[in-house]
């Protein structure tokens, strides 16, 4: 990848504003039937960033993000197609990974990429699980569905916050509007409120 391509899928990547947001129940959901669906005991959505992976929703983990260094979802993003390394101790692309060869956590992976409609590949539907074990072409199928259903979600989800955006401001000169001033004040005295009542109860 050039890093002039790699520089103009991460603008696209934080362009939809995904990164660092709460946990979602339709993203959620989708990590949870993927699991059920293709009987993996892990499986997540992640997003790649510059120096780090970033997980929206899993199952079957803890952590929320891992250095990019120590993600096979950055090999992934990389491919045109789902990605699978029935033993991934036995591949030199991933074998030297802590998450393989220290912690042993994946033995089995499948990532089918998230991709735009502009061909940017920002993250992946992955699929793991602690022994080698083979994927047909079938379930591959089925992991791209997964991955496209994320698709859709993420679209909407960036639609839904540039329209709440347009309605803080004003349609002619693009300032802030009295919707807006509202919505500032109104989370302003919250966290007044909140301070307050922390410092009554010590």
């Amino acid at each position: 990848m050039t890093p002039a391509h790699e520089d103009a899928r991460l603008a696209e990547l934080h362009r939809f504003g995904i990164l660092d947001t709460l946990p979602e129940s339709q993203f959620d959901r989708i990590v949870a039937l993927a699991a059920r669906y293709l009987d993996m005991p892990v499986a997540a959505v992640t997003f790649v960033d510059k120096d780090r992976q970033w997980f929206k929703a899993r199952i079957g983990m803890d952590a929320t993000e891992t250095p990019k260094s120590e993600s096979i979802c950055a090999i992934a993003i990389q491919q045109d197609h789902v990605m699978v390394i029935p033993d991934a101790r036995k591949d030199p692309r991933v074998n030297g990974m802590n998450c393989v060869s220290v912690d042993q956590i994946v033995g089995f992976y499948a990532g089918a990429p998230l991709r735009t409609s502009d061909g940017y590949q920002l993250g992946t539907v992955c699929v793991m699980d602690s022994v080698p074990r083979s994927f047909t072409a079938e379930e591959e199928g089925v992991l791209e569905d997964f991955a496209a259903l994320v698709m859709d979600e993420l679209r909407l989800h960036d639609t839904v916050r540039q329209l709440g955006d347009l309605a803080l401001l004003d349609s002619l000169t693009s300032l802030p509007n009295r919707a807006n001033f509202r919505q500032r004040l109104t989370q302003a005295m919250r966290r007044a409120t909140s301070t307050t009542r922390k410092s009554c109860w010590g």
